[in-house]
């Protein structure tokens, strides 16, 4: 199962919490909180970290920001033979993904 299959069954199973007797009650929720998200991220770095508690909040961010997150991280390991290398091993440990300094291509 790759990551967007997996991403796919989370939201499909949060869909299921968010308020609304109809799909498109619970589809226009999703649009307003996704613009919302949007507006809030702009400001981000003003107002600090976002309450993720509402059930609409949770599948927007999952929707929008999981899945770009997923693809960025999966291009980049992609692209890097080392990093690509490490699939062949038997098990690995991560402790993070990013958290500092944006390396310059040649660090990659």
């Amino acid at each position: 199962m790759n990551c967007f299959q997996l991403i796919k069954t989370v939201l499909d199973e949060a869909y299921g919490d968010i308020p609304g007797a109809t799909e498109r009650e619970k589809d226009d929720a999703i649009k307003r909180e996704l613009n919302r998200l949007g507006r809030q991220y702009r400001k981000l770095w003003k107002t600090g970290c976002l309450d993720y508690s509402d059930p609409t909040t949770r599948f927007a961010y999952i929707y929008r920001y999981v899945t770009a997150h997923a693809n960025l991280v999966y291009n980049h390991v992609r692209s890097c033979d080392h990093l690509a290398s490490l699939f062949d091993e038997p098990k690995v440990q991560v402790a993070c993904i990013g958290g500092g300094r944006a390396a310059s291509s040649s660090e990659s």
